[in-house]
């Protein structure tokens, strides 16, 4: 057979997960929305800023041809790419360009006109075949993130510069390293406040969930103490809350649960002691027939056995006659208690007949009047509901010629949907006053009730009424 492992997961194992999992996604979403809104805003800013020094250089550019009356047959002289790299030089310290920012001028055979301000690239010729370049000769003008001449990633803004049908393009750069410097620090210190914050939410999760599953783990910890038998438990509540009124209503239960435990207890010691007493008293009631009957007629007869050996044949006869007799008595005593213990008449005839019978026999020995009613279809039940049933009635019987000094007794019985029996008479009934207290009888009658799972009543109205509903 193969066995399955399976991790068992606790409350505060689940809730540390979920609640930490839950403030990690939202510090990570959080920290990547400032940071890319910091960095496109950083970008868009470097772009705007880059096209102001374009502009301005174009601007610059415009004047001096126009002092200088360039025309198309003009070529630059060494004067004049000395003023354009003048012009094109960052003297302003403010213009944003930075440490690796540049503006220059590039004419239409992407040769570099202005010097670049890179020590690497001062004394030599610049072709400059880059992104900027091709769109600005292919009549496009904008901003971009592309590789420059020094094949380094760079900002740019970039158009073109028309001078007597000259085409130049006019380029103004930054190394994206530089431009990205504080979004780059702000992206640590992001990361380094998301690893602190993350701690302490980790300790703070770790402090609600346990403070969330605590009671939920002492519930549970009452819960297999009462399943174990021990109904005292009651768990300290120290919250207002949905678990705090979960925990009372806990505790209510315990209680409750040890009540009714307390309560079944005393019941069944009641049956029990119950079942003994009735025990006893069919005991006692036995040993009274055979003391006062049975034993009384079986010694008559020893002693008229003991007459016999001396006795005169005339006598023995009359002996025998009488001793024949006796044990015809005997015999039919015998028979009697044997019906008494267990009717033969209930399982040879049926519920009906035996009940029948019985009131036949009190009615006869008693004088009551009894009058026996019940439905035409007598209904299927065990053996059980027929014994107690039997029993009831007989018990009931005895108790009114004990007790009630009644002439008449109306027994209906009926068994068709359910059990309904009632049974009364016109005897001088029961007083129900503080001093009261009901016999075996009663108590036994109830008791076969309610082990049927039926309704016992009893009521005082002209005479003594007892209602059965199974």
């Amino acid at each position: 057979m193969k066995t399955i492992f399976r991790y068992k997961t606790t409350i505060t194992q689940k809730l540390f997960v979920y609640y930490l999992f839950l403030c990690l996604a939202t510090i990570v979403i959080l920290s990547s929305y400032s940071y890319f809104t910091a960095k496109s805003a950083l970008i868009s800013r470097t772009y705007d800023q880059l096209t102001s020094v374009r502009f301005e250089k174009i601007q610059s550019l415009k004047r001096y041809f126009d002092i200088n009356k360039l025309n198309h047959d003009t070529s630059l002289t060494d004067k004049d790419i000395e003023s354009i790299n003048s012009l094109m030089f960052n003297t302003n310290p403010r213009n944003g360009l930075g440490k690796t920012g540049e503006a220059y001028l590039v004419d239409s055979n992407f040769k570099m006109l202005s010097s670049s301000r890179f020590k690497d690239y001062k004394n030599s010729i610049i072709q400059v075949k880059t992104k900027a370049t091709k769109d600005v000769f292919s009549g496009k003008s904008g901003t971009n993130e592309y590789l420059d001449y020094r094949n380094v990633k760079v900002f740019g803004s970039y158009s073109s510069l028309e001078v007597s049908n000259k085409k130049w393009a006019v380029i103004a750069e930054i190394d994206v390293e530089e431009a990205m410097v504080s979004i780059y620090t702000l992206r640590n210190s992001i990361i380094l406040l998301s690893i602190v914050v993350s701690l302490f939410i980790f300790v703070l999760v770790y402090i609600i969930s346990r403070r969330i599953s605590l009671p939920v783990i002492r519930l549970k910890q009452a819960a297999e103490i009462i399943a174990s038998g021990n109904y005292s438990v009651q768990i300290e509540n120290d919250s207002n809350d949905e678990i705090g009124e979960l925990t009372e209503a806990f505790n209510k239960m315990s209680e409750k649960i040890e009540i009714q435990t307390q309560e079944l207890k005393h019941e069944k010691t009641k049956q029990i002691t119950s079942m003994i007493d009735g025990q006893e008293n069919e005991r006692q009631r036995l040993s009274r027939e055979l003391h006062d009957g049975l034993g009384q007629y079986i010694l008559a007869t020893k002693m008229k056995l003991e007459r016999f050996e001396n006795a005169s044949p005339e006598l023995k006869q009359k002996i025998v006659e009488e001793s024949k007799s006796l044990l015809a008595i005997i015999s039919k005593e015998v028979v009697s208690m044997s019906e008494n213990l267990a009717p033969p008449v209930l399982n040879q005839f049926g519920l009906i007949s035996a009940i029948e019978n019985i009131c036949e026999e009190i009615g006869k020995n008693s004088g009551i009047k009894i009058e026996f009613t019940h439905n035409t279809e007598e209904k299927k039940c065990d053996e059980k509901v027929k014994i107690y049933l039997y029993r009831i009635i007989q018990e009931a019987l005895n108790n009114i010629v004990k007790h009630s000094k009644a002439t008449e007794v109306n027994i209906k019985l009926d068994l068709l949907d359910q059990i309904n029996l009632r049974i009364s008479d016109n005897g001088v009934g029961i007083t129900f006053d503080e001093n009261y207290k009901p016999g075996n009888g009663i108590s036994n009658m109830r008791e076969r009730t309610e082990l049927l799972g039926g309704k016992f009543e009893i009521n005082q109205i002209n005479g003594t009424t007892i209602k059965i509903n199974i």
